[in-house]
């Protein structure tokens, strides 16, 4: 099943081991249609289904409109981003089961940004991912 419509979506966290859970999220946001960008420890450049790797989010093309960030890193591993998806204000961010962080919700919503605890995968799954 499509979505209405094609989102850029960065995956915080990607990983190149299919039993991760933000391999299949990129595996089902491309079927559904949405560009990936892939922040993780693979070296910038390398690709995965061809979706492109980044080290971090400074990296990414800058004359992208990025709407969704997915986030697949603890709240610890998370601080080195909070900055960046801060300064880079996309429309929505998610925060998969395991990735919760209160701080970074609550600075996030308060900008105006529609954010999400809950899971790319389900969310894909039962058509709500673009709403």
């Amino acid at each position: 099943m499509k979505e209405n419509k094609s989102e850029n979506v960065i995956i915080l966290g990607a990983s190149k081991k299919p039993h991760r859970y933000s391999y299949k999220a990129m595996q089902e946001l491309n079927r559904h249609g949405h560009k990936t960008f892939l922040i993780g420890r693979e070296p910038t450049g390398s690709t995965l289904a061809g979706n492109k790797f980044y080290k971090s989010i400074e990296e990414l093309p800058k004359d992208i409109v990025y709407d969704t960030i997915t986030i697949y890193l603890n709240e610890r591993n998370q601080s080195m981003y909070e900055d960046d998806i801060m300064n880079l204000d996309p429309k929505k961010v998610i925060f998969n089961p395991g990735a919760e962080n209160n701080k970074l919700y609550a600075r996030l919503k308060q900008k105006g940004i529609n954010v999400v605890n809950g899971c790319t995968l389900v969310m894909l799954s039962v058509g709500t991912f673009t709403h």
